[in-house]
């Protein structure tokens, strides 16, 4: 299972891999400017200022849960991995992952986040192949209801939802899963049909 504290840092490692070998082979560009996290100070203390390579934007990576809203990074980011959302059970409670993004100098993307009138059967448990859904209602871009299953002695399923690039090319994803072996299956939802 992906929680929370396993999202943050597989999204982390993710996140700050790609910007590594990202801003190793792109320019820098003098007029973008965004902030960044100091995750050995603390991940939440994000008031770094970061030259973004060029064709870059400024990317919060954002986890909500119930009302709360928490900042899992800040970073140089790729356009295509903007207003992405992806969502799960995590302990019971239904956690929404997602980035936004903005494009000027020091710039701070909008936090929030709002329903979007799709349904998706949610569950979540290790040990077995199946788990017994309930329908929570998606977030943000997410208009995917995916299953994600990896085999073997220990096993997981994972139901939830996510934006479309969940579900296709990993690269224009900023959600990976765990390179366990396992395989995602999506349907694509639309908010009338959920009603």
């Amino acid at each position: 299972m992906l929680e929370v504290g396993a999202f943050r840092r597989c999204t982390i490692f993710f996140l700050i891999s790609f910007n590594i070998s990202f801003l190793l082979t792109a320019s820098i560009k003098d007029d973008l400017r965004c902030y960044g996290c100091n995750p050995s100070i603390d991940s939440y203390d994000c008031t770094l200022h970061i030259d973004c390579p060029e064709g870059t934007v400024c990317m919060t990576v954002l986890s909500k849960v119930g009302s709360k809203i928490k900042v899992v990074d800040k970073i140089c980011g790729k356009r295509e991995h903007c207003a992405q959302s992806f969502s799960q059970l995590v302990k019971g409670n239904k956690e929404t992952n997602y980035t936004s993004c903005c494009e000027s100098e020091m710039c701070t993307p909008e936090q929030n986040i709002f329903r979007n009138g799709i349904m998706c059967p949610f569950c979540t448990k290790e040990g077995s192949m199946e788990c017994t859904p309930t329908n929570y209602e998606c977030m943000g871009t997410a208009n995917n209801c995916f299953t994600y299953t990896a085999p073997g002695p220990k096993g997981k399923i994972i139901r939830g939802c996510g934006s479309k690039e969940l579900c296709g090319e990993p690269r224009n994803s900023f959600i990976i899963f765990d390179d366990d072996g396992g395989k995602i299956q999506c349907t694509e939802k639309s908010a009338e049909a959920s009603s």
